[in-house]
Protein backbone atom coordinates (compact mmCIF):
# COMPACT_ATOMS: atom_id res chain seq x y z
CA UNK A 1 0.00 0.00 0.00
CA UNK A 2 2.85 2.46 0.94
CA UNK A 3 4.07 1.89 -2.19
CA UNK A 4 0.80 2.41 -4.56
CA UNK A 5 0.98 5.50 -2.62
CA UNK A 6 4.76 6.46 -3.01
CA UNK A 7 4.00 6.28 -7.02
CA UNK A 8 0.93 7.79 -6.95
CA UNK A 9 2.61 10.91 -5.05
CA UNK A 10 4.49 11.94 -8.46
CA UNK A 11 1.82 12.23 -11.10
CA UNK A 12 0.08 15.02 -12.25
CA UNK A 13 -3.47 16.00 -10.50
CA UNK A 14 -5.26 15.48 -13.31
CA UNK A 15 -3.78 11.61 -13.94
CA UNK A 16 -4.66 11.14 -10.22
CA UNK A 17 -8.19 12.21 -11.21
CA UNK A 18 -8.48 9.43 -13.44
CA UNK A 19 -7.28 6.84 -11.64
CA UNK A 20 -9.20 7.86 -8.23
CA UNK A 21 -12.46 7.85 -10.69
CA UNK A 22 -11.47 4.17 -11.99
CA UNK A 23 -10.93 3.42 -8.44
CA UNK A 24 -14.50 4.34 -7.29
CA UNK A 25 -15.92 2.83 -10.37
CA UNK A 26 -14.15 0.29 -12.85
CA UNK A 27 -15.11 -0.45 -15.49
CA UNK A 28 -15.41 2.64 -17.00
CA UNK A 29 -15.87 3.52 -20.93
CA UNK A 30 -13.47 5.91 -22.07
CA UNK A 31 -15.95 8.57 -23.60
CA UNK A 32 -17.29 8.73 -20.21
CA UNK A 33 -14.31 9.49 -18.64
CA UNK A 34 -13.20 12.07 -21.24
CA UNK A 35 -16.12 13.89 -20.37
CA UNK A 36 -15.19 14.20 -16.79
CA UNK A 37 -11.32 14.21 -16.77
CA UNK A 38 -8.81 15.94 -19.37
CA UNK A 39 -7.97 13.04 -22.04
CA UNK A 40 -4.25 13.60 -21.46
CA UNK A 41 -5.10 12.60 -18.13
CA UNK A 42 -6.07 9.02 -18.84
CA UNK A 43 -3.19 8.90 -21.55
CA UNK A 44 -1.11 9.13 -19.14
CA UNK A 45 -2.16 7.03 -16.61
CA UNK A 46 -1.91 4.67 -18.92
CA UNK A 47 1.28 5.36 -20.12
CA UNK A 48 2.55 5.42 -16.54
CA UNK A 49 0.91 1.66 -16.34
CA UNK A 50 -1.71 2.34 -13.58
CA UNK A 51 -4.52 2.09 -16.63
CA UNK A 52 -5.22 -0.79 -18.92
CA UNK A 53 -7.18 0.40 -21.98
CA UNK A 54 -8.92 -2.11 -23.86
CA UNK A 55 -11.64 -2.93 -26.53
CA UNK A 56 -14.70 -5.08 -25.10
CA UNK A 57 -16.66 -5.49 -28.16
CA UNK A 58 -17.42 -2.33 -30.14
CA UNK A 59 -16.76 -0.07 -26.72
CA UNK A 60 -13.62 1.40 -25.19
CA UNK A 61 -12.70 0.39 -22.09
CA UNK A 62 -10.85 1.59 -19.42
CA UNK A 63 -9.62 -0.10 -15.91
CA UNK A 64 -6.67 -0.29 -13.42
CA UNK A 65 -3.87 -2.47 -14.64
CA UNK A 66 -3.49 -3.84 -11.07
CA UNK A 67 -5.92 -4.72 -8.38
CA UNK A 68 -3.62 -3.33 -5.43
CA UNK A 69 -4.28 0.13 -7.15
CA UNK A 70 -7.82 -0.24 -6.60
CA UNK A 71 -7.57 -1.28 -3.05
CA UNK A 72 -4.66 1.05 -1.70
CA UNK A 73 -7.00 4.18 -2.87
CA UNK A 74 -10.05 2.99 -1.73
CA UNK A 75 -8.36 1.85 2.19
CA UNK A 76 -6.95 5.65 1.82
CA UNK A 77 -9.44 7.84 0.50
CA UNK A 78 -11.08 9.92 2.69
CA UNK A 79 -14.96 8.25 2.93
CA UNK A 80 -16.44 12.26 2.13
CA UNK A 81 -13.69 12.27 -0.95
CA UNK A 82 -14.37 9.06 -2.03
CA UNK A 83 -18.27 9.90 -1.55
CA UNK A 84 -17.87 13.00 -3.76
CA UNK A 85 -16.31 10.72 -6.38
CA UNK A 86 -18.78 8.27 -6.75
CA UNK A 87 -21.25 11.38 -6.93
CA UNK A 88 -19.02 12.91 -9.80
CA UNK A 89 -19.35 9.50 -11.21
CA UNK A 90 -23.18 9.36 -11.07
CA UNK A 91 -23.99 12.57 -12.32
CA UNK A 92 -21.88 11.99 -15.56
CA UNK A 93 -23.08 8.62 -16.28
CA UNK A 94 -26.59 10.50 -16.07
CA UNK A 95 -25.30 13.26 -18.26
CA UNK A 96 -23.62 11.39 -21.19
CA UNK A 97 -26.75 9.25 -21.21
CA UNK A 98 -24.11 6.39 -21.91
CA UNK A 99 -25.41 4.50 -18.99
CA UNK A 100 -24.41 0.84 -19.27
CA UNK A 101 -23.78 0.90 -23.00
CA UNK A 102 -20.54 2.87 -21.77
CA UNK A 103 -19.95 1.77 -18.24
CA UNK A 104 -19.89 -1.93 -18.91
CA UNK A 105 -20.78 -3.67 -15.49
CA UNK A 106 -21.04 -0.64 -13.67
CA UNK A 107 -19.32 -0.93 -10.12
CA UNK A 108 -19.54 1.65 -7.47
CA UNK A 109 -17.57 0.40 -4.71
CA UNK A 110 -18.05 3.07 -2.19
CA UNK A 111 -21.45 1.02 -0.21
CA UNK A 112 -19.57 -1.33 0.07
CA UNK A 113 -16.07 -0.79 0.82
CA UNK A 114 -16.42 0.51 4.36
CA UNK A 115 -18.07 -2.92 5.86
CA UNK A 116 -15.78 -5.03 3.06
CA UNK A 117 -12.74 -2.89 5.29
CA UNK A 118 -14.12 -4.24 9.01
CA UNK A 119 -14.99 -7.40 7.98
CA UNK A 120 -11.85 -8.21 6.44
CA UNK A 121 -10.29 -6.60 10.29
CA UNK A 122 -11.92 -9.17 11.76
CA UNK A 123 -10.08 -11.69 9.56
CA UNK A 124 -7.14 -10.36 10.30
CA UNK A 125 -7.78 -11.20 13.75
CA UNK A 126 -9.29 -14.35 13.17
CA UNK A 127 -12.76 -13.78 14.08
CA UNK A 128 -14.09 -15.55 10.86
CA UNK A 129 -17.64 -15.55 12.54
CA UNK A 130 -17.88 -11.71 13.05
CA UNK A 131 -16.39 -11.15 9.52
CA UNK A 132 -19.30 -13.33 8.02
CA UNK A 133 -22.01 -11.53 9.65
CA UNK A 134 -20.29 -7.99 8.92
CA UNK A 135 -20.61 -9.54 5.16
CA UNK A 136 -23.99 -10.57 5.14
CA UNK A 137 -25.94 -7.97 6.32
CA UNK A 138 -23.70 -5.66 4.15
CA UNK A 139 -24.85 -7.88 1.14
CA UNK A 140 -28.37 -7.16 2.34
CA UNK A 141 -27.80 -3.31 2.37
CA UNK A 142 -26.68 -3.40 -1.18
CA UNK A 143 -29.40 -5.38 -2.58
CA UNK A 144 -32.27 -3.28 -0.99
CA UNK A 145 -30.68 -0.27 -3.28
CA UNK A 146 -29.97 -2.71 -6.59
CA UNK A 147 -26.40 -2.61 -6.08
CA UNK A 148 -25.69 -5.85 -7.95
CA UNK A 149 -22.03 -5.99 -8.13
CA UNK A 150 -21.31 -4.48 -4.77
CA UNK A 151 -23.81 -7.29 -3.47
CA UNK A 152 -21.94 -9.97 -5.34
CA UNK A 153 -18.58 -8.87 -3.97
CA UNK A 154 -19.79 -9.03 -0.28
CA UNK A 155 -21.32 -12.35 -1.23
CA UNK A 156 -17.76 -13.49 -2.96
CA UNK A 157 -16.05 -12.98 0.17
CA UNK A 158 -18.24 -14.83 2.40
CA UNK A 159 -17.93 -17.55 -0.08
CA UNK A 160 -13.56 -17.11 0.63
CA UNK A 161 -14.41 -17.28 4.14
CA UNK A 162 -15.93 -20.80 4.41
CA UNK A 163 -19.59 -20.22 3.39
CA UNK A 164 -19.72 -20.92 -0.55
CA UNK A 165 -22.89 -23.12 0.34
CA UNK A 166 -24.91 -19.79 1.98
CA UNK A 167 -24.26 -17.67 -0.91
CA UNK A 168 -23.90 -19.53 -4.03
CA UNK A 169 -27.58 -19.54 -5.35
CA UNK A 170 -28.05 -15.88 -4.90
CA UNK A 171 -24.34 -15.57 -6.84
CA UNK A 172 -26.07 -17.20 -9.47
CA UNK A 173 -29.30 -15.25 -9.84
CA UNK A 174 -27.12 -11.75 -9.91
CA UNK A 175 -24.86 -13.19 -12.37
CA UNK A 176 -28.05 -13.86 -14.48
CA UNK A 177 -29.02 -10.32 -13.93
CA UNK A 178 -25.73 -8.37 -14.28
CA UNK A 179 -23.80 -6.92 -17.36
CA UNK A 180 -19.93 -7.99 -17.81
CA UNK A 181 -18.07 -11.11 -16.53
CA UNK A 182 -17.17 -10.24 -12.88
CA UNK A 183 -20.00 -11.31 -11.32
CA UNK A 184 -20.74 -14.87 -13.79
CA UNK A 185 -16.60 -15.42 -12.35
CA UNK A 186 -17.43 -14.75 -9.15
CA UNK A 187 -20.36 -16.75 -9.11
CA UNK A 188 -18.14 -19.31 -10.93
CA UNK A 189 -15.92 -19.71 -7.89
CA UNK A 190 -18.65 -19.84 -5.23
CA UNK A 191 -20.37 -22.22 -6.72
CA UNK A 192 -16.95 -24.63 -7.79
CA UNK A 193 -16.17 -23.93 -4.04
CA UNK A 194 -19.46 -25.95 -3.39
CA UNK A 195 -18.83 -28.81 -4.72
CA UNK A 196 -15.06 -28.85 -5.00
CA UNK A 197 -14.32 -30.22 -8.43
CA UNK A 198 -11.26 -30.02 -9.60
CA UNK A 199 -12.06 -28.98 -13.16
CA UNK A 200 -14.65 -26.80 -11.97
CA UNK A 201 -12.22 -25.14 -9.54
CA UNK A 202 -9.46 -24.46 -12.06
CA UNK A 203 -11.72 -23.19 -14.63
CA UNK A 204 -13.24 -20.50 -11.87
CA UNK A 205 -9.09 -19.34 -11.63
CA UNK A 206 -8.81 -19.17 -15.68
CA UNK A 207 -11.73 -16.61 -15.52
CA UNK A 208 -10.61 -15.03 -11.95
CA UNK A 209 -7.03 -14.76 -13.89
CA UNK A 210 -8.50 -12.78 -17.15
CA UNK A 211 -10.09 -10.35 -15.60
CA UNK A 212 -6.95 -9.66 -13.85
CA UNK A 213 -8.15 -10.51 -10.05
CA UNK A 214 -4.80 -12.12 -8.89
CA UNK A 215 -5.64 -13.07 -5.91
CA UNK A 216 -8.90 -14.35 -6.50
CA UNK A 217 -7.43 -16.66 -8.80
CA UNK A 218 -4.48 -17.43 -6.80
CA UNK A 219 -7.19 -19.16 -4.21
CA UNK A 220 -9.11 -21.08 -6.65
CA UNK A 221 -5.80 -22.50 -8.10
CA UNK A 222 -5.03 -23.52 -4.71
CA UNK A 223 -8.60 -24.98 -3.96
CA UNK A 224 -8.32 -26.63 -7.44
CA UNK A 225 -5.06 -28.53 -6.99
CA UNK A 226 -5.82 -29.65 -3.55
CA UNK A 227 -8.83 -31.22 -5.61
CA UNK A 228 -6.69 -32.93 -7.92
CA UNK A 229 -4.07 -33.88 -5.12
CA UNK A 230 -6.56 -35.55 -3.37
CA UNK A 231 -7.87 -36.94 -6.27
CA UNK A 232 -4.46 -38.53 -7.14
CA UNK A 233 -4.02 -36.46 -10.16
CA UNK A 234 -0.14 -35.28 -9.20
CA UNK A 235 0.91 -33.37 -12.21
CA UNK A 236 -2.13 -30.67 -12.55
CA UNK A 237 -1.63 -30.01 -8.88
CA UNK A 238 1.66 -29.16 -8.84
CA UNK A 239 1.01 -26.91 -12.16
CA UNK A 240 -2.02 -25.38 -10.43
CA UNK A 241 0.13 -24.64 -6.82
CA UNK A 242 3.06 -23.21 -9.23
CA UNK A 243 0.62 -20.79 -11.23
CA UNK A 244 -1.15 -19.55 -8.13
CA UNK A 245 2.21 -19.21 -6.35
CA UNK A 246 3.38 -16.80 -8.96
CA UNK A 247 -0.44 -14.92 -8.91
CA UNK A 248 -0.12 -14.27 -4.98
CA UNK A 249 3.41 -12.88 -5.86
CA UNK A 250 1.92 -10.09 -8.25
CA UNK A 251 -0.34 -9.38 -5.22
CA UNK A 252 2.79 -8.31 -2.76
CA UNK A 253 2.34 -9.50 0.86
CA UNK A 254 -0.86 -11.02 1.03
CA UNK A 255 -2.25 -13.89 3.49
CA UNK A 256 -5.94 -14.90 3.31
CA UNK A 257 -7.68 -18.16 4.53
CA UNK A 258 -8.00 -19.11 0.50
CA UNK A 259 -4.51 -18.91 0.36
CA UNK A 260 -4.44 -22.08 2.94
CA UNK A 261 -5.25 -24.94 0.96
CA UNK A 262 -2.51 -27.56 0.45
CA UNK A 263 -0.98 -26.34 3.57
CA UNK A 264 -0.83 -26.97 7.25
CA UNK A 265 -3.45 -24.62 8.03
CA UNK A 266 -5.94 -25.90 5.36
CA UNK A 267 -6.09 -28.67 7.42
CA UNK A 268 -7.96 -27.14 10.40
CA UNK A 269 -11.58 -26.84 10.24
CA UNK A 270 -13.12 -23.75 9.93
CA UNK A 271 -13.86 -23.55 13.50
CA UNK A 272 -10.32 -24.73 14.62
CA UNK A 273 -9.19 -22.28 12.00
CA UNK A 274 -11.07 -19.43 13.39
CA UNK A 275 -10.00 -20.30 17.42
CA UNK A 276 -6.53 -20.51 16.18
CA UNK A 277 -6.37 -16.83 14.07
CA UNK A 278 -8.09 -15.80 17.57
CA UNK A 279 -5.45 -17.47 20.01
CA UNK A 280 -2.72 -16.24 17.60
CA UNK A 281 -3.57 -12.58 17.35
CA UNK A 282 -3.45 -12.41 21.35
CA UNK A 283 -7.23 -13.56 22.45
CA UNK A 284 -7.24 -15.63 25.35
CA UNK A 285 -9.81 -18.69 25.75
CA UNK A 286 -11.99 -17.08 27.73
CA UNK A 287 -12.25 -14.23 25.80
CA UNK A 288 -12.52 -16.07 21.98
CA UNK A 289 -15.80 -18.14 24.14
CA UNK A 290 -17.02 -15.30 24.81
CA UNK A 291 -17.07 -13.89 21.32
CA UNK A 292 -17.93 -17.33 19.64
CA UNK A 293 -20.28 -18.26 22.16
CA UNK A 294 -18.87 -20.84 23.05
CA UNK A 295 -17.51 -22.52 26.36
CA UNK A 296 -13.90 -22.45 27.56
CA UNK A 297 -13.52 -25.97 27.17
CA UNK A 298 -14.90 -26.32 23.93
CA UNK A 299 -12.32 -23.50 22.92
CA UNK A 300 -9.86 -25.12 24.50
CA UNK A 301 -10.55 -28.65 22.82
CA UNK A 302 -10.56 -26.87 19.69
CA UNK A 303 -6.93 -25.18 19.90
CA UNK A 304 -5.62 -28.82 21.56
CA UNK A 305 -6.84 -29.96 17.78
CA UNK A 306 -4.95 -27.27 15.78
CA UNK A 307 -1.86 -27.97 17.85
CA UNK A 308 -2.14 -31.68 16.84
CA UNK A 309 -2.94 -30.97 13.19
CA UNK A 310 -0.11 -28.00 12.65
CA UNK A 311 2.77 -29.92 14.92
CA UNK A 312 2.82 -27.20 17.48
CA UNK A 313 2.55 -27.16 21.34
CA UNK A 314 2.01 -23.02 22.23
CA UNK A 315 0.77 -19.81 20.89
CA UNK A 316 3.64 -18.80 19.97
CA UNK A 317 4.33 -21.33 17.37
CA UNK A 318 0.76 -20.92 16.52
CA UNK A 319 1.30 -17.65 15.21
CA UNK A 320 4.56 -18.27 13.58
CA UNK A 321 2.97 -21.26 11.43
CA UNK A 322 -0.34 -19.03 10.80
CA UNK A 323 1.38 -16.21 9.17
CA UNK A 324 3.94 -18.52 7.76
Amino acid sequence: MELVASRLSGLAPGTVAVIELLAAGEPLGVPVLDKITNPAGLEDAEAQGFVQVYQDGRRTMARLAHPVYGEALRQSLPRSRLRRISATLASAIEATGARRREVGSMLIYEPDLIERGRAWLNVATGELSGACEILEAAADQAAAVRLRVAEARVLHDMARLGQPGAVAPRLAALAESTDGDLVPALAGHAAALVTGNASDLEAAGHALEALGAWLLAAEAYLAAAAAYRSDGYARPASALTRRAGELAALCGDVSSPGLSFGTQTGRLTRREREVAGMAAAGASSREIAAKLVLSVRTVDNHLQNAYSKLGVTSREELARVLRS
